[in-house]
């Protein structure tokens, strides 16, 4: 699925109820325009279109996320696959497994689309609108070349439409569209049936007009683009209002076209069918799984309410204040709610909450082209970019002084949960439930005494086996818990490298005092020095600082081995580290833990100076900039399916401005994985590679993944109500289901 800074635009789906009136006063009440007023916690940065398809935050999906349609979908309460404008889920009779054909070296798809689907400007959608957004929009775009334009486009238009997957897009029917593949690939199901279909009329002269070049096609202003979701901003509807002033509001209206509208759904019938029915119109039905849990959701789709209103609000307090006092009906807020909130909550009865579970992940992760955070292909200095290790045991040490636990189980009050690995322990088939992040065994959770003193000797050892040394070194008494600060940690100095033939001995260059080594993706090796010896990990690597007088180590296994020497206490001293992380009076959990790891890293000596930041600056200056040197953010990671958002944060193909690695991870072994990954149609088979990788990430850890929250919906009970409130990713999920909502 396709990732935002806080939500994948996984179902903001659009699903008005007659009024009956008898009396007097409930004709006037009816003539009111019925208006949903949900609050926000961060601005928009742009209503373009363009621009939040390659990188959207959570706000702009909540916001935007109603003009568009796709072709399938997921199912709002246990995540089926449905679809959405296309008629059926084309899959072979009898299976689950999509239809693809052999035509020559190529695979092809066939989707039928629904008839009588309309834009808000009444013309009606049709296969070439969705030709258009999945093939020629960007083919124009690339002057003539479909890879081009896509690539150009960059972000998760690489993952919607991914070239190396998608070959074309042909109208075969007024109705129909054919798309052609090279490749039996996961992405086929997971992104690019999922990628949004815009309007051809309203958007092929804007791709013209600025073909090639991206800045000037999203800068546009985009207001009153049609949609086919269940809302659209007022200008699209020549409706009174804007669409959005900046830092104050944003409005949606309800469009009278759409399809969707009073559509009756039951996820899960008493045939064990999932199906939809529009009176007169069509019925739907396909099978699914046993229902497990809860009685699944029935509901009939509106809108029932004329405008969404999100107001804009400058901090948590300001929007929960304004919950309390019945100025906003509904507070959209992924991030959580610490006990003082719940307990502000409890001071209002007709408030209501719903606790649900989150697949998500907030984290911190660094710029790898920057020494010493990174080694590889990218890394700027280039003796650093030869080095495949002194990048990978930092971001390690940094990780092995995260305490997760005492800090989501203390500081937080258990209002968050730790996470170990990239994936999270919601999408359970495909998490490795046997992983521990770097030194996670001790915490001051268990251990008040000696945990911190044993961290910091941990990831003293870590940073000495690469050649890091200090003016002065920390010390740890991992018996008395004492610790004495480090200071002015100097990065080592790489004074060579040289291929090893399998246990054969290697002579050191003078002055080496650690030495490093790769060797191929799963061969195990022992690096030896005298009576020193170390052990490689699941990326291959293996580090050793040297006993004194050294002057040879041997390598197990055949690879390549580099030779660490001390740098210099003046030049080579590691310059301050600018921390960027979301400020308390938009998240004071990351806030907190950015001021926790400041004081961690200062504590080796590292220099870490915290930049408590607005949240769309971060997003500009990591994404849209790559400007920074480590930062702390959270992805929603979307419905509970194949984790294929890994190849989008970790390949090297998605390092580019605007895409989703800003980090600059490279590693050609872990590209291959997730490569083969998502060319693996056998679930069981993909599950055993993703495992592997993340296994390798951990070690690696380009991403330092920290916690999760559980999803707090608050709302009032006496202006609102909801067809259902229980589901992984909350009611915020849906964006505060404005198309499902009814008003009191």
């Amino acid at each position: 699925m396709v990732k935002l800074r806080w939500i994948v635009f996984g179902l903001l789906v659009a699903f008005v109820v007659s009024l009956a009136s008898t009396t007097a006063s409930q004709v006037i009440q009816a003539q009111q325009p019925k208006i949903y007023t949900m609050g926000m916690l961060s601005d928009l940065r742009t209503t373009n279109t363009m621009r939040t398809i390659r990188t959207a935050s959570v706000w702009e999906a909540y916001v935007l996320g109603p003009r568009h349609c796709s072709l399938f979908g997921l199912s709002p309460t246990r995540f089926y696959y449905i679809p959405s404008l296309a008629a059926s889920v084309p899959y072979k009779p009898g299976t689950t497994e999509l239809n693809l054909q052999k035509e020559g070296d190529l695979l092809t798809l066939t989707v039928d689309l629904k008839k009588g689907v309309k834009w808000s400007d009444g013309t009606e959608v049709t296969a070439d609108d969705v030709v258009f957004s999945m093939y020629e929009g960007p083919t124009i775009f690339g002057g003539g070349d479909f890879a081009k334009g896509v690539t150009t486009l960059g972000g998760a238009w690489t993952v919607l439409l991914d070239p190396n997957v998608l070959v074309k897009v042909e109208k075969t029917g007024s109705h129909q569209v054919k798309m052609f593949f090279k490749q039996a690939n996961l992405r086929i199901q997971w992104a690019i049936l999922f990628a949004d279909i815009f309007q051809k009329a309203y958007w092929e002269p804007k791709f013209r007009a600025n073909a090639g070049d991206r800045a000037k096609l999203e800068a546009l202003e985009v207001n009153d683009e049609p949609a086919c979701g269940w809302g659209a901003m007022p200008e699209a509807l020549k409706a009174p209002g804007v669409g959005w002033q900046r830092g104050a509001f944003a409005t949606n209206v309800a469009q009278p076209n759409y399809f969707w509208k009073g559509v009756k759904v039951d996820e899960r019938d008493a045939q064990g069918n999932y199906s939809e029915e529009k009176p007169g119109v069509y019925t739907y039905k396909q099978p699914v799984p046993p229902a497990a849990g809860p009685e699944l959701a029935r509901y009939e789709i509106g809108p029932f309410i004329d405008r969404a209103s999100y107001r804009i609000f400058a901090d948590t307090s300001s929007a929960v204040a304004a919950l309390i006092k019945g100025e906003i009906d509904m507070l959209l807020n992924p991030l959580g709610a610490d006990p003082g909130i719940r307990a502000q909550y409890r001071t209002e009865p007709k408030i209501k909450t719903q606790d649900n579970k989150s697949h998500g992940m907030f984290y911190q992760s660094f710029n790898l082209r920057r020494k010493p955070f990174g080694s590889g292909p990218l890394q700027k200095d280039p003796k650093f970019r030869d080095d495949d290790i002194i990048g990978s045991r930092f971001r390690q040490a940094w990780n092995c002084l995260i305490d997760r636990d005492f800090t989501t189980q203390t500081l937080f009050q258990r209002v968050a949960f730790s996470l170990q690995t990239v994936v999270s322990p919601a999408n359970a088939f495909w998490f490795n439930e046997k992983l521990r992040a770097p030194c996670d065994e001790f915490s001051e959770q268990t251990d008040k005494t000696a945990a911190r003193a044993k961290k910091v000797a941990a990831a003293t050892a870590i940073l000495k086996s690469v050649g890091f040394t200090w003016v002065k070194e920390p010390k740890a008494d991992t018996t008395s818990g004492a610790v004495t600060a480090g200071e002015g940690i100097v990065l080592p100095v790489i004074l060579g490298s040289a291929d090893a033939a399998a246990g054969a001995a290697i002579t050191v260059p003078a002055g080496t005092i650690a030495v490093g080594a790769k060797v191929p993706l799963g061969t195990k090796a022992t690096l030896t020095a005298g009576a020193a010896k170390a052990e490689s990990d699941a990326a291959g690597k293996v580090s050793l600082a040297l006993p004194a007088g050294t002057t040879s180590v041997t390598l197990s296994a055949a690879g390549k081995v580099y030779f660490y020497g001390a740098g210099d206490k003046t030049k080579d001293r590691m310059p301050t580290v600018n921390f960027i992380y979301p400020n308390s009076a938009y998240d004071p959990r990351r806030a907190l833990f950015g001021v926790q790891t400041e004081k961690w890293l200062n504590q080796i000596g590292v220099p870490v100076r915290g930049v408590p930041t607005g949240f769309n600056v971060i997003v500009t200056k990591v994404f849209d900039e790559q400007d920074f040197d480590v930062w702390s953010l959270g992805w929603s990671l979307g419905g509970l399916t194949p984790p294929d958002y890994l190849e989008s944060f970790f390949h090297s193909r998605h390092t580019d401005i605007g895409d989703d690695n800003p980090q600059g991870y490279s590693n050609p072994e872990v590209d291959a994985l997730l490569d083969e990954f998502l060319k693996t149609l056998d679930l069981n088979k993909a599950r055993e590679l993703v495992f592997k990788i993340q296994e390798i990430l951990l070690v690696e850890s380009p991403y330092v993944p920290l916690f999760d929250t559980v999803i707090v919906d608050a709302w009032r009970d006496d202006k609102v109500v909801y067809p259902f409130v229980e589901r992984t990713q909350g009611i915020v999920g849906l964006g505060g289901m404005p198309a499902l909502v009814k008003l009191r």
